[in-house]
């Protein structure tokens, strides 16, 4: 996740200066654990500080993140929870999030498993159309069945071209 490149500071000096990035954005103007894994003992801090009723802004400040990064990781603890067919009361409780926000995540993860399911099946019904055409290529006799008709029309330009030109040579010659 994290790109560090070196990038000319000074050229009279001759002196590099490295800069890290993530997702192509300067690190020093967010949080410093933006984007970095969160850990056990940050979850519990986490949902301790909900608990007592903390406000989201003191709570980012505290984990070095964004707000919208403690809000979305709150998401995937009640998404957890949710699996683990924990009540819905109980997830609102220990999260702080409202049970239409949970659902509505739920919802969102649901249909992006979908999705990603339907990619993984195009893909996979590609890759076997792919086989099979070469298998058909391979063998002569099947060989039209695998050429387009776009394919056929751009052979017959081509010849047609091909033929005037052909045709111009001959008169010329003539």
């Amino acid at each position: 996740m994290i790109k560090t490149d070196l990038r000319p500071f000074s050229l009279r000096k001759g002196i590099r200066k490295m800069t890290t990035t993530l997702f192509g954005l300067d690190r020093n103007k967010y949080p410093a654990r933006m984007g970095k894994a969160w850990t056990w003992d940050e979850d519990t801090k986490l949902l301790e500080s909900i608990k007592n009723g903390k406000e989201l802004a003191d709570i980012a400040k505290e984990h070095e993140r964004t707000e919208g990064g403690i809000w979305c990781h709150l998401c995937v603890i009640a998404h957890n929870m949710y699996n683990e067919n924990r009540p819905m009361g109980e997830i609102t409780v220990i999260t702080g999030l409202s049970e239409h926000e949970i659902l509505d995540r739920i919802k969102k993860t649901e249909i992006k498993g979908e999705k990603r399911k339907e990619r993984k099946e195009a893909r996979k019904e590609e890759k076997s159309a792919r086989k099979k055409l070469e298998k058909k290529t391979d063998d002569p006799s099947h060989l039209t069945e695998s050429v387009s008709k776009l394919e056929i029309m751009n052979l017959i330009n081509d010849i047609q071209t091909k033929m005037t030109r052909l045709n111009i040579l001959v008169a010329m010659m003539n």
